[in-house]
C-alpha cells in the first residue's frame, strides 16, 4: 500500500470514528440519565396527604379531573388533584374492596412513612416500614409480589424520568404508582391513584425526605 494510500484510509477511518462518537456516547448515557431513587426516604406528613382513613372510591369522571393532563400511558386523561381524600358521599357507594386493592391501601396507611429503595437497572426494590418488600423490574417485565394474603402482579415501566409501577387489579381496574425525583429540592413525591378504563380517582400525593446515609 502506497503511503498515499495509507493517508487516504486513515482519513477515512478518523472520519468515521468522529461520525459513530456521538451515537455510542448516547447509548454509553442512556442507562445513566435515569433517575437513581435508591436510598431511605421518610414522609414528609406537613406536606402529603394523609392516608390515616385513605379510601379509594369510585374513579372520578373526566371533569371532576382538574386540567393536569398527559402522565397516563395505559389509561386517559391525566392526573387528577393532590386530595387522596374521598368524599363521604363516594364511600357510602363505595364498592367492597377487592385483597389487592385493601393490601396496597392499607400499606399506604402504615407502611410507607418510611420506604427503603434499591434501584439498580433495570431492578426497583421496595422496603417499606412493616418489613415488607416488593421487588420490580422498570422495563415493562411482569411482576409477582405478596402482601399479606393478596398476590399482586404489576408492571413498572419509564415515562420520561418518572417510574411508573401499575398494579393489575382486575381486566380494567389498575392501581398506579407514579415516582418522580425533584432536584430543586431533593425530594422524591410518590403520586398514587385508582384508574378505571378511562376514568380514574382522586390522587393520593406523597412527599419524601431523603434520610441522610448511617455512618
Amino acid at each position: 500500500m502506497t503511503t498515499l494510500h495509507k493517508r487516504f484510509v486513515a482519513a477515512v477511518l478518523l472520519s468515521v470514528s468522529a461520525w459513530m462518537a456521538p451515537a455510542l456516547a448516547r447509548q454509553d448515557d442512556r442507562p445513566s440519565s435515569r433517575p437513581d431513587f435508591s436510598g431511605t426516604w421518610t414522609l414528609d406528613r406537613a406536606i402529603s396527604t394523609d392516608t390515616s382513613h385513605l379510601t379509594f372510591g369510585p374513579p372520578a369522571t373526566q371533569q371532576r379531573q382538574g386540567s393536569r393532563g398527559g402522565y397516563g400511558r395505559r389509561g386517559g386523561g391525566g392526573f387528577g388533584g393532590f386530595g387522596g381524600q374521598p368524599r363521604p358521599q363516594d364511600n357510602a357507594n363505595a364498592a367492597p374492596q377487592d385483597p389487592g386493592l385493601k393490601a396496597l391501601t392499607d400499606e399506604l396507611k402504615t407502611g410507607f412513612s418510611t420506604i427503603v429503595i434499591s434501584h439498580h437497572e433495570p431492578s426497583f426494590v421496595v422496603n417499606d416500614a412493616q418489613d415488607h418488600t416488593q421487588f420490580f423490574h422498570t422495563n415493562d417485565s411482569p411482576d409477582e409480589n405478596y402482601l399479606g394474603n393478596a398476590t399482586l402482579m404489576s408492571m413498572g415501566f419509564w415515562e420520561a424520568d418518572r417510574l411508573v409501577i401499575e398494579y393489575s387489579l382486575s381486566d380494567k381496574r389498575r392501581l398506579v404508582y407514579t415516582y418522580t425525583l425533584v432536584s430543586k429540592t431533593s425530594q422524591m413525591v410518590l403520586r398514587v391513584r385508582l384508574e378505571s378504563g378511562q376514568t380514574h380517582s382522586e390522587e393520593v400525593k406523597l412527599v419524601y425526605n431523603m434520610s441522610p446515609a448511617k455512618s
